[in-house]
């Protein structure tokens, strides 16, 4: 990486120049000239067309301030006006169709509720609506590349940074943003109180000279007890100060900050979900588990009929589980095999299993068999969605083998899961097999939301067709 340390200049040029912090208010105004124009335009269009409607010509630039506003306001609130974001087409653009919609919905619903709708006809709100964020969308095309042409001919005044680097042979965690320029730079250095001391005062001077409008203090973690001397310092200039440090500090600060008593920690872990969540996501399995057992009550009678029938044994096959936190439960099951295994040794079902009886075969081929964990849903020890709960010995082993294989046990054993409708289902003959269904696990939990959730219901229902490694 090259240094940063080496005082730049501006490119020559001989044009007129803008300060780069003024360019997102470049974009506020093209973005109300263009509302405002095309109010005023489609309105006057309407009247020539339809001299009886749209006689309200001159009350357009007045709607067209409002909703220029109201949008200006909304892609603030989004953030919209960055400039990496104003350089970034695809990002701007879809940003902009979102916030239109918004802000017509917004002034739809106020036309009815005051019962005050713009005498247009339906061709000419058709057209604004319709048309505008593709202008919209040019126009701010057009503003993020005159910027980026701009900078790479010299008529931005980029951001002045001045940096201070504590002791020698520190490296930046990362590059200065490109429409940083660095004008002065200097190392103090660390021998004594009376050479810092002498090293920090040239060094303001310096940045004072050079016209900085920001400091950027290189300080490694072995240096931060200085932090307190630097900052009496820095605080003389009235221009922001700050601090890059190694990266792994870079991270810890990057972690949610947590009390405990009088105490000030780094959250290492946050709770899998938060009590948000929680609420969220026991909702819906309270509501789907007690809807399905009530519509699929017909079918679940039919098929313990039909398992009573074909062979010699209870209906239900009960076996040990473990849940949320490595708690055991018992889970439900239609019996599908001759056998009721659950103890230290249990043997995954194959293709053309012995053990499997005929109705067995079918249930388990439609994922019949696991109806009943709808009552383990309703009862809190699993739910709708989440990782599969496999046999305490088949758990047992993949916990020595597979180092985040425990991680599954964050949340509540699930029905369905994420793994599952991407074709993980039934038979993990090999750790790879049981490696690649952990990762879909752990990408779930990491991203769980409700959404995700029903999407994942949705799923499920093709992928029951699908019959893919059960048996």
């Amino acid at each position: 990486m090259s240094s940063i340390f080496e005082t730049s200049l501006y490119p020559p040029s001989r044009h007129i120049t803008i300060d780069y912090l003024s360019l997102p208010m470049v974009a506020r105004i093209v973005d109300f000239a263009t509302i405002v124009a095309i109010c005023c335009a489609l309105p006057t269009i309407d009247h020539l067309v339809a001299p009886d409607v749209g006689a309200r010509v001159f009350s357009a630039p007045m709607f067209g301030a409002a909703v220029a506003f109201v949008f200006i306001a909304l892609n603030q609130l989004r953030d919209d006006y960055r400039l990496d974001v104003l350089t970034n087409f695809p990002v701007s653009a879809q940003g902009i169709f979102v916030i239109w919609a918004i802000t017509w919905a917004f002034f739809g619903f106020t036309a009815i509720a005051l019962n005050a709708a713009p005498e247009l006809s339906r061709p000419s709100t058709a057209a604004v609506v319709g048309l505008s964020p593709f202008l919209l969308a040019g126009s701010r095309s057009l503003v993020g590349r005159w910027f980026s042409n701009a900078v790479s001919h010299g008529h931005i005044i980029q951001d002045r940074v001045a940096v201070l680097q504590v002791g020698a042979g520190v490296e930046m965690s990362k590059d200065v943003p490109s429409e940083c320029v660095i004008l002065h730079s200097q190392v103090v250095s660390l021998t004594d109180k009376e050479a810092l001391d002498r090293d920090l005062k040239a060094f303001l001077r310096e940045t004072v000279r050079a016209k900085a409008r920001k400091i950027l203090v290189q300080l490694p973690a072995a240096h931060l007890p200085l932090i307190d001397d630097l900052s009496e310092y820095l605080r003389r200039l009235p221009i922001p100060s700050l601090v890059v440090t190694d990266e792994w500090l870079t991270r810890a600060f990057q972690r949610p900050m947590a009390l405990h008593g009088e105490l000030t920690a780094f959250e290492l872990q946050a709770p899998p979900l938060t009590l948000i969540q929680l609420i969220q996501k026991r909702a819906l399995d309270l509501v789907a588990s007690s809807a399905g057992l009530l519509i699929l009550s017909p079918v679940l009678l039919l098929v313990a009929i039909a398992v009573k029938l074909d062979s010699p044994g209870p209906v239900l096959f009960r076996q040990h589980r473990k849940g949320f936190s490595g708690k055991e439960f018992q889970i439900f099951k239609f019996r599908s095999m001759r056998v009721m295994e659950d103890g230290d040794k249990v043997p995954q079902a194959k293709r053309n299993d012995a053990r499997v009886t005929r109705v067995g075969r079918f249930i388990r081929a439609t994922s019949l068999d696991e109806l009943p964990q709808l009552f383990n849903v309703l009862r809190g020890e699993m739910s709708l969605i989440g990782p599969r709960p496999h046999a305490i010995a088949h758990d047992n082993h993949f916990d020595t083998v597979i180092g985040d294989y425990s991680l599954r046990r964050h949340i509540k054993p699930g029905l369905t899961g994420w793994a599952q409708i991407h074709g993980h289902r039934g038979e993990t003959p090999t750790t790879a097999h049981m490696s690649a269904r952990v990762e879909y696990d752990l990408w779930y939990i990491a991203n769980w939301s409700i959404w995700l959730d029903f999407w994942i219901i949705i799923r499920t229902v093709k992928e029951l067709f699908a019959n893919r490694n059960v048996y």
